[in-house]
């Protein structure tokens, strides 16, 4: 996020400087650059190009596999919705159509400056909401692969409190490392059911084909690719696959796409309370 911040403010920059050489030398209009700056860059600097970078650039990062890009850091949820959201925040900032639409640009072709100023100010806080979303994101990864280096475990919202100094009660994290675990059904559709990772190191749960507990297409709340637990460096995690009505871990929601590390004793519910399962590490 920080190194596509720095990249939007030096496009920024160069940015600025063509219109200052443009006004200035080419133009001689120095009382129109100085508006410039004022009303435009000014308020720009808060959000604009910073935002847009740091935004698809931290969504990309957060799906590297192995501190590496990857096809798959930019074929996902994450990256398309933040830069969407860029390319229309900054079509909304440069067209006519749209500040003429609000009052902006009168039909006479009259720019009025404290309308644009309003306007400036309430898309810095869009850009600032939508960068919001990723960041939250980031942080939680942050916090959680730290917690997990120091034998911890805490999940998505107590991650996202710690960082504004609001940390909750920590959970001790159990002995993940054991190569086997087993996945009992205890809720739902698999009630009873038991897997274990003897000779397997990833169990996919959803309703669609492929995946190893396949619920029936009756049952609500579960998308066709729900989630996985698979075996890592870091020892036995959980993603949820950015399924509809999401994936908890003993009653906390999970980030979508970001691995939670599993301990003994935990429960995970698959799209509210219908259908849970318990993790064991025992043999």
């Amino acid at each position: 996020m920080v190194i596509g911040g720095a990249v939007g403010a030096g496009f920024s920059a160069f940015e600025a400087m063509f219109y200052v050489v443009n006004n200035t030398i080419l133009q001689g209009d120095f009382h129109g650059i100085a508006k410039f700056y004022l009303e435009w860059r000014l308020l720009g600097a808060f959000a604009g190009h910073i935002t847009r970078a740091a935004g698809y650039t931290a969504a990309a990062a957060l799906h590297t596999e192995n501190n590496k890009f990857t096809l798959s850091s930019f074929l996902n949820a994450d990256f398309i919705i933040m830069f969407i959201a860029s390319i229309v925040t900054h079509y909304i900032n440069n067209s006519n159509d749209v500040h003429k639409a609000i009052g902006i640009i009168d039909d006479s072709g009259n720019f009025s400056h404290s309308s644009w100023i309003i306007f400036k100010i309430g898309l810095v806080i869009v850009e600032w909401l939508v960068l919001l979303y990723i960041l939250r994101k980031c942080l939680y990864q942050v916090v959680q692969r730290g917690r997990y280096q120091s034998g911890e475990s805490i999940g998505y919202t107590e991650a996202v409190d710690s960082m504004g100094g609001q940390l909750s009660a920590r959970a001790e994290m159990a002995a993940a490392s054991a190569v086997k675990i087993t996945v009992m059904g205890t809720a739902g559709a698999f009630k009873g059911a038991v897997w274990q990772s003897t000779g397997e190191k990833q169990l996919a749960i959803g309703r669609g084909d492929g995946n190893t507990f396949k619920l029936p297409e009756n049952v609500a709340g579960i998308s066709r690719k729900h989630c996985v637990i698979k075996y890592t460096a870091n020892g036995w995690v959980i993603t949820d696959l950015n399924s509809s009505y999401g994936t908890s871990v003993n009653q906390v929601k999970l980030a979508p796409g970001v691995e939670q590390p599993l301990r003994e004793g935990d429960v995970i519910y698959l799209g509210g309370a219908g259908q849970a399962f318990k993790i064991s590490y025992k043999s």
